[in-house]
């Protein structure tokens, strides 16, 4: 069953592509028309999926939502190669969308307008979504076992800029799988554990571009999805507790003060 509340406070272009391809970074070679990347003078640019989902959106993204302005910081977030993040550097710069100084990288104030509009219409698509799922408009709602489980996996497919999980343990098993493709595909995936094992399986995870901070005081499980909807319950990341051997249990919620707080939370320990 879902309990919930009532929150009273809450009133894209045919791909070339067809087959969908593994990383972002090759979808980005498809995407990168003259017209595109030099848009006419007397045509408003605008921030599109195409462009979110580019090398060029990816390094946008990183300066504007997550504050990140040096080239290190620029190469760590995008999870570009070097040799790709130039090309899309150069891009921005020929198309005016970017900007240096003094080592710093930084976007026109048309530009960081449009991609917090655009990143705040894919949020609220987002909430959409979760209410669409549950057929109604609760902003709480509690869910258990496998049906935990499976909005977590769901919700997390869903992120379009970033994911954060506080688990202490993590293990080999789908829901990490849907991490790593999340990553591999552009999304930013920030993970607090004490521990991911095996081995083998640890240095497959990191080597999607995952950022881990070991922590062994964590013992929270905390989901927060583009800064949106977060999820707040007793799940490990491990086989037994996602796939239905325990008694597992949680609150989602899309309440923005709820969400505030969780992001608080989150960055008082990263």
């Amino acid at each position: 069953m879902v309990y919930g509340q009532d929150d009273s406070g809450y009133n894209y272009d045919e791909s070339r592509i067809k087959d969908r391809l593994r990383t972002q970074d090759m979808v980005s070679r498809f995407v990168t028309s003259s017209e595109f990347l030099n848009p006419k003078k007397d045509k408003k640019f605008d921030f599109d999926r195409r462009f979110w989902n580019s090398w060029k959106g990816r390094i946008v993204r990183a300066i504007v939502l997550d504050g990140v302005y040096t080239k290190t910081e620029l190469l760590k977030i995008t999870k570009l190669k070097e040799e790709n993040f130039e090309i899309a550097l150069q891009e921005l710069f020929q198309s005016k969308l970017i900007e240096e100084n003094q080592d710093t990288f930084r976007v026109p104030k048309n530009v960081y307008k449009q991609c917090w509009e655009f990143f705040k219409d894919l949020q609220n698509k987002l909430v959409s979504w979760v209410q669409d799922n549950h057929g109604s408009k609760m902003s709480h709602f509690f869910l258990s076992d496998i049906h935990l489980t499976n909005f977590t996996d769901e919700l997390m497919k869903k992120a379009k800029h970033e994911i954060f999980v506080l688990n202490p343990y993590v293990e080999q098993c789908n829901i990490n799988k849907t991490l790593m493709s999340m990553s591999e595909s552009g999304v930013n995936v920030h993970l607090v554990a004490r521990y991911i094992k095996p081995m083998k399986f640890k240095k497959k995870f990191l080597s999607k571009g995952i950022l881990y901070m070991q922590d062994e005081a964590i013992h929270a499980k905390i989901i927060l999805v583009d800064r949106r909807v977060g999820i707040v319950s007793s799940m490990n990341f491990f086989p037994k507790s996602v796939a239905g051997g325990s008694y597992e249990a949680g609150i989602a919620s899309t309440d923005r003060d709820v969400i505030h707080s969780i992001q608080r939370y989150i960055h008082e320990i990263i």
